[in-house]
């Protein structure tokens, strides 16, 4: 049993109410985001993860966004990737950058201190030492001002409202050329996905509650537009993908 502030994994629902249609957002507190959580937990969890990202292919959504702006560059394309957690999108994007001979420097930053240990050392195994990665609090830091593209994949679902609407304009704010964001549709179809994918891909506890979860506090289309526009990014490019998710294309003018 694992427990996290008082309750347990057998505590929280497993599949989906009888009636609910996903039609309200439900945002609860994840396993994962418990500094109580035991480090071998976490991160078993962060490799599923990092599985997860690579068979929905969420770098490659960004790729040809950056290396488009990278194209136009006269000297490395810099890149911050804002939540970083394991640090599996700032790997798998410096290794496409490498091969295709693309220059970039692609650096991560989150809140917790465990999770950018997991991806130091991740970066580091994989060849991958000119990552940097670095701990701040994007809901009450500014970000630095010296990356032409700040992305993130799947934080957006964490935050209340106000919340992503801070993090949005914080983003756009401190880019010098455009802000990209990757996440979940709050749908049944994505839900399933999330419930059943995450049995299949790993063994993690921890990643088959919070994948669910996820998806009942993700945003519908509907709800993720009204969050762009008051973020001050209303008339960027909205698009939506498989598996169950929408990426936001921004450029600064």
């Amino acid at each position: 049993m694992i427990a996290r502030s008082g309750f347990a994994i057998e505590d929280f629902p497993q599949t989906l109410p009888a009636g609910h249609r996903l039609q309200e957002r439900c945002l609860l507190p994840e396993l994962m985001d418990d500094p109580r959580l035991d480090d071998q937990l976490h991160y078993q969890a962060l490799d599923g993860l990092r599985r997860i990202n690579r068979i929905s292919r969420c770098s490659k959504r960004f790729w040809p966004t950056l290396k488009q702006l990278a194209n136009t560059m006269d000297r490395p394309l810099r890149v911050l990737d804002v939540a970083t957690g394991g640090g599996d999108v700032v790997a798998s994007l410096s290794r496409m950058a490498q091969r295709s001979g693309t220059p970039m420097q692609i650096d991560g930053c989150d809140i917790s201190r465990r999770a950018l240990r997991y991806a130091r050392l991740h970066a580091e195994t994989t060849g991958m030492k000119n990552c940097r990665f670095f701990a701040i609090d994007v809901l009450k830091e500014s970000l630095p001002g010296e990356y032409d593209v700040i992305l993130n994949s799947l934080f957006l679902h964490h935050l209340t409202r106000c919340e992503a609407v801070r993090v949005l304009a914080n983003m756009a704010a401190a880019c010098r050329r455009a802000v990209l964001i990757s996440d979940l549709r709050r749908t049944r179809w994505g839900y399933f996905l999330a419930a059943a994918g995450s049995r299949l891909i790993t063994r993690s506890p921890i990643v088959h509650l919070d994948g669910a979860q996820s998806v009942r506090a993700a945003w519908s289309d509907t709800e993720i537009k009204g969050i762009t526009h008051d973020a001050g990014l209303g008339d960027g490019e909205l698009t939506f993908h498989w598996p169950q998710r929408f990426f936001l294309k921004w450029c600064k003018p």
